[in-house]
């Protein structure tokens, strides 16, 4: 099958050629004079069918349809008469693919708008601005790359490792709420999530620990 997207065949008679009316061959056709990217326009889709453009099986509203007519438009009959510049060869094995149809938006102007949310204070009270260090690169260990003319050491991976590793979620939160309410009754000092998170992460450590000396 050969594609081009300048020129289409249309019920025997093609593009670019105006037929005979005198009943003589095919021989006395002969190519129109016309720029290229006037030989043929793409109908508006209000002037096609929704048959023939989309390719639909499904029952209910998809928020995605295939075109067909653009694949159609750019499909020639083997025997067309182009040189080799003209068109292009398509040998993909996945045929059955692209002959479904270019995937289009059904309602494009119906698409969510993106929304963003400004947060008053997205800044914790201990934030440190990050500055890269003058004229050095940032350097992760002291190993034997480590230049002290070139590089400065970095604190990340020892703030990594000092980090707890647990983080709690909503489930872990609302758990919490109801203790420290017990706890404020009974009058003792509430427990912190930060407290609570290493707690847990200090079981988990343990247990695992306990697990690996068992197997």
């Amino acid at each position: 099958m050969s594609v081009r997207g300048t020129k289409r065949s249309t019920g025997g008679v093609r593009d670019g050629e105006v037929p005979s009316t005198s009943g003589a061959s095919t021989s006395s056709k002969r190519r129109r004079t016309e720029p290229e990217d006037q030989l043929w326009q793409l109908r508006p889709v209000s002037d096609l069918k929704m048959s023939s453009i989309y390719n639909r099986s499904a029952s209910e509203a998809p928020a995605e349809l295939f075109r067909k007519d653009l694949i159609s438009a750019m499909k020639l009959p083997d025997s067309e008469p182009l040189t080799s510049s003209e068109y292009w060869v398509i040998t993909d094995t996945w045929k059955q693919d692209w002959e479904r149809g270019v995937q289009v938006p059904v309602n494009p102007d119906q698409l969510p708008a993106p929304k963003v949310k400004v947060i008053e204070n997205p800044k914790p009270p201990d934030f440190q601005e990050f500055k890269l260090p003058k004229d050095k690169y940032i350097h992760l260990s002291r190993d034997s790359h480590f230049d002290s003319s070139l590089h400065v050491v970095s604190s990340a991976p020892a703030r990594a490792e000092a980090a707890c590793a647990y983080d709690l979620d909503a489930l872990d939160i609302a758990w919490l709420r109801l203790l420290n309410a017990e706890r404020a009754r009974a009058g003792a000092p509430v427990v912190t999530e930060d407290q609570l998170e290493r707690v847990i992460e200090e079981l988990e450590v343990s247990g695992c620990s306990v697990v690996a000396t068992t197997v």
